[in-house]
Parts: C-alpha cells; sequence; structure tokens
C-alpha cells in the first residue's frame, strides 16, 4: 500500500510575502536556500514566520483556532503570498497562492490569480511541522496521537478524510439520539442505524490506521536511531491500539468486514453505557497509538530527552512516508528543535537534513557547530529578516 516513488521531486517555496500577518508589517522574502535557519531572540517573530507557511499550506494555524489572531493588532486584515513548486519540475514556472483573511470573515484563496478554495489547494504543499509542542505527541494524551496518524492519512489519501468526515457526522447523530434515550423521548431501537453507519465508516478507519502504523514502525526506528546515534531506534515500538479491540490484541489484519464485526460489536457491548453516560464510550474516537522504549512506555518511563527525540523520530518518518507516498518531498519546518537536545542529537539531526528537501528552522543560538553547515542564517528581530553573512 505504501511503496516508495523513484527519485522524488522536493516540494519547495521561492517566495513569500506577508502583510499585517502577526507581527509583520510588511516582509518579502525571495527564499535562495534548501536550509534557512531564522536566529533571534524569543518573541522575535521566528515562529510567526513558520506559522505562515502552515497557515497558507492546510490553512490551519498550529497556534490558534480563531484566523482573526493572526491579524496584526490595529490592523483589518492580513495577506499571504507564495510563490512554490511541487511535483511540476523545473520546467514550469512555480505557483502563485494568495490567502487573504478579513476579521470576522473567511479567508479567501486565489491560485494563479485565480479564486480557488482550501480543498482544491490542500496537499499541493507538502510539509512537516515540528514544534516544542509535540513533545505532547508522546507524553499528551490519545487524541494527539490519533491527529498525528489522521493528519498523515489525510495527506496520503484523501478517501480518508471523508471517512472520517463520515465517521464524525454519525457519531454526533447518535450522541444525540442517546441523550435522547436517556431522557426517555426515544426508543434505544432507534440506535441501529446509527450503529451500522459508525461501523461501516469507523472500520476504514481503523484499517488504514493499522496499516499505517505498521508501514511507519521501521521509518519512525530509523529516525530514532539517526538522532540517537546509539543503536538506540530497535527498542522504539509503535502499536496501533483500537478501542474495541483487547490492548495487546495482533490482529489488525483484519478485512474491512473484520473490523466492522467488531466494531459494531463492541457497539451492542456498550450501548447501555452508552445510555447511562449519553455518549458512545467504545469506537475510533478514543483509538490509541502506543509509544515504547525499551520495552516501556515512553509516555511514563522514558526520560525527556528520550522523548523529545522520539517525537522528533515521529515527524522524520511522517516526512519520510509522505515522500514515499507523494513521490516528492516535503517541506520540513522545525521551531526551536535543538534547545533540548544534546550534541550527539543534535549532530545526528543535522546529518538527516543533509538528505535534501527543503527546511526553515528557528533557534535561539547561534553556535559554532551549527554555522560550519551549508544553511543561510537570517536574523529575526521585531518583525525585521536580515540575512547574516557566512
Amino acid at each position: 500500500m505504501y511503496e516508495a516513488q523513484s527519485e522524488p521531486l522536493p516540494a519547495r517555496i521561492h517566495w513569500l510575502r506577508l502583510d499585517d500577518f502577526r507581527n509583520y508589517r510588511h516582509l518579502e522574502w525571495p527564499v535562495g536556500t534548501r536550509v534557512s535557519v531564522l536566529w533571534g531572540p524569543n518573541g522575535s517573530g521566528k515562529t510567526n514566520l513558520l506559522e505562515a507557511i502552515v497557515f497558507a499550506a492546510t490553512g490551519r494555524s498550529p497556534r490558534t483556532s480563531d484566523d482573526d489572531d493572526l491579524v496584526r493588532f490595529g490592523e483589518p486584515q492580513f495577506r499571504i503570498a507564495i510563490r512554490y513548486s511541487s511535483d511540476s519540475g523545473d520546467l514550469t514556472p512555480p505557483t502563485s497562492l494568495v490567502v487573504a483573511h478579513q476579521r470576522g470573515a473567511r479567508s479567501l484563496l486565489w491560485r494563479n490569480e485565480k479564486r480557488t478554495s482550501r480543498a482544491l489547494v490542500l496537499g499541493q504543499i507538502p510539509i512537516v511541522y515540528f514544534s516544542p509542542d509535540d513533545l505532547s505527541l508522546v507524553k499528551g494524551g490519545p487524541a494527539l496521537r490519533r491527529d498525528y496518524l489522521d493528519g498523515l492519512l489525510a495527506q496520503c489519501q484523501p478517501v480518508y478524510a471523508a471517512s472520517l468526515a463520515h465517521y464524525r457526522r454519525a457519531l454526533a447523530q447518535r450522541n444525540w439520539l442517546l441523550r435522547e434515550i436517556r431522557r426517555g423521548l426515544r426508543a434505544p431501537d432507534a440506535l441501529s442505524i446509527w450503529d451500522e453507519q459508525l461501523a461501516r465508516h469507523g472500520s476504514e478507519l481503523m484499517r488504514r490506521r493499522a496499516e499505517l502504523a505498521a508501514a511507519l514502525l521501521p521509518l519512525a526506528q530509523q529516525a530514532y536511531r539517526r538522532l540517537s546515534r546509539q543503536g538506540e531506534g530497535a527498542d522504539l515500538v509503535l502499536r496501533y491500539r483500537p478501542d474495541c479491540l483487547d490492548p495487546l490484541s495482533s490482529r489488525v489484519d483484519r478485512d474491512e468486514h473484520g473490523w466492522a464485526h467488531a466494531l459494531w460489536e463492541a457497539l451492542q457491548q456498550h450501548r447501555d453505557d452508552d445510555i447511562r453516560e449519553g455518549v458512545t464510550t467504545v469506537g475510533p474516537h478514543r483509538d490509541d497509538l502506543l509509544l515504547e522504549l525499551g520495552g516501556h512506555a515512553a509516555r511514563t518511563s522514558a526520560s525527556q530527552g528520550q522523548q523529545r527525540t522520539c517525537a522528533l523520530a515521529l515527524r522524520l518518518a511522517q516526512r519520510e512516508m509522505l515522500r514515499q507516498y507523494l513521490g516528492r518531498m516535503p517541506i520540513l519546518l522545525l521551531d526551536d528543535v535543538f534547545s533540548e537536545l544534546d550534541s550527539t542529537r543534535r549532530a545526528g539531526l543535522w546529518a538527516a537534513l543533509k538528505e535534501g528537501g527543503q527546511v526553515f528552522l528557528t533557534t535561539t543560538e547561534q553556535a559554532p557547530w551549527a554555522l560550519q553547515t551549508d544553511a543561510q542564517w537570517f536574523s529575526v528581530r521585531d518583525g525585521e529578516l536580515q540575512p547574516i553573512a557566512s
């Protein structure tokens, strides 16, 4: 299912312009290098630059759910303009993308100067974004790891996003009906139709998540091994845990009907509990991706450094999976990635970055070991970007 493409073409941002975005009144940046390092103190606007790229590529900010928060203080709107290339090769001119957002309104998009929708441009700029908050992928609850799986699957397989939307709608309807039954306004038999809907759409989610977890495992192990440089990669284990199955079950090779039957059975077994609680207590919306290091749960047993390395390995595995599946290298955005990595892991990360693909990273350090790389460094202060002479 996940087969590597030959000689993947890298996605590339050639030019970026910001108007009244966060702390940037106006920025025009012709991006001429493969690796761009944004250096400056905290609060200078480094992360805001990465956020602008993420927003243009995905339509969502990784830091806020309210797009009005992205508008510069005292201004009515922001505008992001990008010129990029992905899979068109060197002979085709870059594509232009403009995103404009006015306070209190929906964002508008133009692709090559023609109005378009987010659905039509989603995935055109494949990106992988790592932030300090990614430590929660390891330390936090299951919802974050489900989002990791679902986000990666949606980029690789657009049909998955539709299945996820169908499941969520069916789940909302079943939860509403459960509350009606609890109030004595509907009969429990009315749940049958929604049980069938959840089983049908949920089985598709579980099957694809299981396949993805199995494909990610060797990629994450390789990334962890390269970062740690201590042969620890084989100790990292990823295991998909469907909520409707026993946590130690290895039955992840079911066909679609097997997954559907397992979920349908679980819904019947928990029907009384669901009615009492007024919510659906079992299903893919409660699944998890178990992470282990050395046979122990990484969430509770790993050190802070190991947990951060594990989170970074997940992002590097995501990048490699997208490269294989889409046939082009995603753009890698690394926010403050070096702050809690020791010298060994920093060296391992730099080695991984040399393999190709465009990279943007932020740092508060200007250490000699970093200046020896082939990256272009930029100073960021108060919404201003200036190249640093090498």
